[in-house]
């Protein structure tokens, strides 16, 4: 285990311009493992028996520019992607996205934001403080098909930094998701749940392409939302009628599919939370409004119930 795990921190050492800040990384990065509380720095001091004027050592670390973010995230991002573990389904990678809200109590903490309690629970409220993380993992696979995730990227999403750039809580997700893409030459599919099953998050991952590989560096996956609807073709307008040519056909609630199109499934075997099951499926390419083109989506029965997901891999 040990060797291990300073196998992995050696690779970090080109991300140090000084011996001494790789040494006090070290120190942390241990201190962070062995600890059994959640007490920032003092934690890492406490459990490693240090002296307690490494305290402000490490907080001068913090601050030391002898290394960057960026440096870090870049090499630990680089090296997942090049274990073996790492997970390829058809040539591409897979990422899982989502946001996290963490309450908090105090008033003068950077990045706090008033959030709407999801929870149905009546004894909690009904908005509280704390912040919003946004985190991007990568699937990693072991023996027997058991995959787990590893952590990417995790930031804060905060609405001022999202209003300059020009991007929404969903679409931030989906921009992380292509940089890192990008930076490793990889092209990846990301897994989402349906909130961010909107037009905005599909045409930003349309629209930025691998030139090698021509395919959109990410291929994003979702749940569409239950109310979700598609259109079919429009007819063909009768020969010499004027006017403005129908672009959507007729208007399909995805939901009722299930029922009006249940002949039309294909029953195939897959592999669902570990155990193999017997699904049907069926493939439509429809148009979605949210994005003013066609669209895939596959519906899919499984032991948990109908799913309908759309993928961004056919917008036209």
């Amino acid at each position: 285990m040990d060797e291990k795990l300073f196998g992995i921190l050696k690779n970090f050492r080109p991300c140090f311009s000084r011996v001494a800040s790789y040494q006090w990384f070290l120190v942390i990065m241990i201190g962070l493992i062995v600890r059994t509380d959640h007490y920032g720095v003092s934690s890492v001091v406490r459990w490693l028996s240090l002296d307690p004027g490494c305290y402000w050592t490490m907080l001068h670390f913090f601050h030391s520019t002898g290394w960057t973010l960026e440096g870090l995230l870049g090499c630990w991002q680089s090296y997942c992607f090049q274990d073996s573990f790492c997970l390829k389904v058809q040539g591409r990678s897979v990422m899982v996205g989502d946001h996290t809200n963490q309450p908090k109590e105090g008033r003068r903490m950077p990045g706090l934001v008033t959030i709407h309690q999801d929870s149905e629970t009546s004894s909690k409220p009904s908005y509280y403080r704390g912040h919003v993380w946004c985190f991007i993992a990568l699937v990693m696979e072991r023996a027997a098909q058991k995959c787990f995730a590893i952590p990417l990227l995790g930031e804060l999403d905060r609405d001022e930094v999202n209003k300059k750039d020009g991007y929404s809580k969903a679409t931030r997700v989906v921009y992380q998701a292509i940089l890192i893409a990008e930076k490793m030459n990889c092209p990846s599919y990301l897994t989402l749940d349906s909130y961010f099953a909107v037009g905005p998050a599909f045409l930003l991952a349309a629209g930025v392409y691998s030139v090698v590989a021509r395919v959109p560096w990410v291929h994003i996956i979702t749940h569409a939302k239950k109310n979700a609807v598609a259109y079919l073709d429009p007819e063909p307008a009768p020969p010499g009628k004027r006017g403005k040519k129908k672009k959507y056909g007729k208007k399909l609630t995805l939901q009722n599919l299930f029922a009006d199109r249940a002949g039309e499934f294909i029953e195939t075997t897959c592999c669902v939370y570990g155990n193999t099951e017997m699904v049907k499926i069926l493939c439509l390419d429809l148009f979605w409004k949210p994005i003013k083109g066609k669209i895939r989506f596959v519906l899919a029965i499984t032991s948990r119930g109908p799913i309908v997901e759309p993928g961004n891999e056919d917008i036209q």
